[in-house]
């Protein structure tokens, strides 16, 4: 960010008001603050010892800044209205008229996060490492249009760009027109997926151009798509501290704002400083990096709007592959490319059933911490199953079986999850509930009616397996409604402080002894000319402190008086102690008393006794204690 942009960007915080200049800090420097930690990465103690500032002001100043940022959502992170083409697309005889309905492109990056070992499971999906799943749209000037950060990093985008569509601050598609989406995403009228089994990314057509209608489609799609790919690239390159492969310093929660501030800069810089060589080293990482063919494709899908969809692309392609074609004046022959996998070997429901015994045998035996299985466990669940079904099951067989098993398990719990009146029957496998009971739910989710015939087996031991690591989206929240959250925090804490008494009506004991303070006089009773330019806020100050001070007078009157009958009590104490002393004496008085030998004998040698005679004395007194006691009681001139 060079000097120009800074010195605006400071302009417009003080600006909107949501940051202000203190007696020893400036806006620029507590931006300056905030830009250098998410430049740099950096610890907060690291940047306190920089500017020569304590912790807790270099952290209070980072989150002033990081809110204010948050509240610019309203100026840069603007949905499209769809009311025009792109010139990206208009001006390329490539991509209009087949992609002039297209608006924007959609994906999601993961970013790494830190969270608890017990939330760990849910957050740590393709990635070794925690992180959170960050979907966005952007147009394609490379700037972002919405932002949805706080899923877990085990949810796919499929089910993320559903919760995008339904939230309050939700994702606009504007009528008739659609998003770019990769295959990730589910196929829809608004959402354009590329074909799947065919070749995609723009690095696989590098040797050999496409040959086949479904190649020129997604060649050219790839080819628009990419600005998203480009955006997210320059977006970590701006700021490490989102890209950083090291655990972050600061919280989930927190992570979470940053993304949101990060985005909301990055769309203020493309406007004022866009860096273009940083621009070119993003376009250079990405054409060198090794394609990497994640199995991550969503669901396909059989509702009327994924074949409204379907036909949209369908005809897009053709009209795209006639047009090449008669560009190229070439006539190849069109080809269809089948989507059937091939697989290594076929489970069934009796090996669906051993292999999840064996997984709750292996993670009761702790080979699956933090909710990964270990090279361990995949090396006993392959043995155990290739000795059970009589020929080799390698590890690739068991992760991909679990995969899918997982994946079914995580469609029928999110469906049926706290949805009253069905219950699951071990022995059919089916959910079963009344016919009005599944009307509605089919009404809404027309996916639910193959699950009325659709048996899933062993569902009781895929919830103990995988139930945990669901993610959920709690923590998942936009711009506009992170604004809106601290609004209603802000109303809900000036509403609290309206309502309490503040003592007001607190009654406690006087004390004579005690006389308050005089605090200064706050009263407006002054000549009418002079109550007339009170301000109003200027009276509730005032106000607000004599019901202070009254509250502080009540309380050290109530700590008066518990101080004076603590002394009471005290004495109380003492005078029962002298009283229990004086028991205690009395006791020892009228105990009988236990003589000793060394006593006795002592006592014979002294009243003169025989030196043959003295132990059978003794021993004749130690016999009978009473005669003993009579001994010690006689004088001892008389025992002479």
């Amino acid at each position: 960010m060079g000097p120009c942009a800074f010195a605006k960007l400071c302009e417009i915080l003080r600006g909107i008001g949501c940051l202000k200049d203190t007696r020893n800090a400036s806006i620029e420097e507590q931006v300056a603050k905030f830009l250098y930690i998410l430049a740099h990465n950096e610890r907060i103690r690291t940047v306190s010892f920089f500017f020569r500032r304590s912790n807790e002001i270099i952290s209070r100043h980072f989150h002033n800044v990081l809110r204010a940022v948050i509240y610019l959502e309203d100026q840069f992170l603007l949905q499209p209205n769809g009311a025009e083409v792109p010139q990206q697309i208009r001006n390329s005889h490539r991509f209009y008229p087949y992609f002039k309905d297209c608006v924007e492109a959609i994906d999601g990056t993961h970013i790494r996060v830190k969270v608890s070992a017990k939330d760990a499971p849910r957050y740590r999906g393709r990635k070794e490492y925690t992180t959170q799943n960050v979907l966005a749209a952007c147009d394609f000037d490379m700037r972002f249009t919405y932002v949805l950060p706080g899923w877990e990093g085990t949810a796919s985008d499929s089910r993320i760009i559903k919760n995008a569509l339904s939230r309050k601050d939700k994702l606009i598609i504007p009528r008739g027109k659609y998003y770019l989406v990769d295959a990730g995403f589910m196929l829809r009228s608004g959402l354009m997926a590329p074909y799947r089994g065919v070749r995609y990314h723009l690095k696989e057509y590098s040797a050999r151009g496409p040959k086949i209608v479904e190649e020129l489609f997604n060649h050219r799609h790839s080819s628009l798509r990419n600005v998203i790919e480009r955006t997210f690239g320059v977006l970590k390159k701006r700021f490490p501290i989102i890209s950083g492969m090291t655990e972050p310093f600061f919280p989930v929660d927190t992570v979470t704002e940053i993304i949101l501030a990060c985005c909301i800069l990055h769309n203020y810089l493309m406007g004022v400083d866009p860096d273009e060589r940083l621009i070119a080293e993003v376009d250079q990482e990405i054409s060198n990096e090794d394609i990497h063919n994640e199995a991550r494709n969503s669901r396909n899908d059989s509702d009327a709007d994924a074949r409204r969809g379907a036909i949209l692309r369908t005809s897009i392609a053709t009209r795209m592959w006639n047009d090449y074609s008669l560009k190229m004046s070439k006539t190849l022959k069109k080809t269809t490319d089948s989507e059937s996998k091939a697989t290594n070997m076929r489970w069934t429901d009796d090996m669906d059933g051993f292999l999840l015994n064996v997984m709750l045998e292996e993670q009761s035996n702790r080979n699956r911490p933090n909710g990964i299985w270990t090279s361990h466990a995949f090396s006993n669940m392959s043995k155990k199953c290739s000795e059970s079904f009589g020929y080799t099951v390698e590890k690739g067989n068991i992760k991909n079986r679990i995969k899918t098993l997982k994946g079914t398990f995580h469609t029928c719990y999110d469906l049926f999850k706290n949805m009253s009146g069905f219950a699951w029957n071990p022995i059919t496998g089916l959910f079963e509930a009344e016919d009005e009971v599944w009307e509605p739910l089919i009404e809404a989710n027309s996916n639910a009616k193959k699950w009325k015939r659709t048996p899933i087996h062993h569902y009781e031991k895929l919830f103990d397996l995988f139930s945990k690591d669901r993610a959920n989206g709690e923590g998942s929240i936009s711009a506009k409604e992170k604004v809106r959250q601290w609004e209603k925090d802000k109303e809900d804490s000036v509403n609290l402080e309206e309502n309490i008494d503040c003592f007001g009506e607190f009654s406690m004991p006087n004390v004579d002894s005690y006389s308050p303070r005089v605090s200064p006089s706050y009263s407006c009773e002054t000549s009418s000319k002079k109550a007339k330019k009170t301000p109003e806020m200027v009276e509730m100050l005032e106000k607000q402190m004599e019901i202070f001070q009254s509250g502080i007078d009540n309380v050290a009157a109530s700590i008066r008086q518990g101080n004076e009958i603590a002394k009471e009590g005290l004495a109380i104490m003492m005078q029962g102690h002298e009283i229990a002393k004086e028991g205690l004496a009395i006791m020892e008085r009228g105990r009988p008393r236990c003589y000793s030998e060394d006593e006795v004998f002592s006592e014979l040698v002294k009243i003169g006794i025989p030196t043959e005679h003295q132990l059978d004395a003794m021993l004749f007194l130690i016999k009978d204690p009473t005669k003993m006691r009579a001994f010690f009681g006689v004088p001892t001139t008389e025992l002479r």
